[in-house]
């Protein structure tokens, strides 16, 4: 696996649970070292060669499902978003109409109280 893919997987781990990010991690790592101790012992080899290449495609498998993964959640997400930028008017609306009700109300109460005070005295 490439630097570039590692970090283009980092930048989508940290999207994913910190254990799946462990685990993956981990698996890679794991790969990586047991595909580096058969590249000495083995090399050039056809069954070395055909076991790289299973090793890839297992790893392409992986990289596939974590992708379909982070695509829902992305769709998940894009989808909340779009609901609350479709709501930001109504609720500016209800704030506006909360705020010139609770000036009205102030008025009224000042109002009352001038009027209070003169059958008081």
């Amino acid at each position: 696996m490439t630097t570039q893919m590692i970090s283009i997987l980092g930048s989508l781990l940290r999207h994913v649970s910190p254990r799946a990010n462990y685990v993956f991690a981990a698996r890679l790592q794991t790969k990586s070292t047991s595909r580096h101790r058969s590249h000495i012992t083995t090399e050039g080899s056809t069954s070395h060669l055909l076991a790289r290449l299973i090793a890839c495609d297992d790893e392409v498998h992986e990289i596939n499902a974590l992708l379909v993964v982070t695509s829902e959640r992305l769709e998940t997400e894009l989808n909340r978003a779009d609901t609350s930028e479709r709501r930001v008017p109504e609720y500016f609306s209800q704030l506006c109409q909360t705020t010139q009700g609770r000036g009205h109300a102030e008025q009224d109460a000042a109002c009352l109280r001038e009027e209070l005070k003169l059958y008081q005295l």
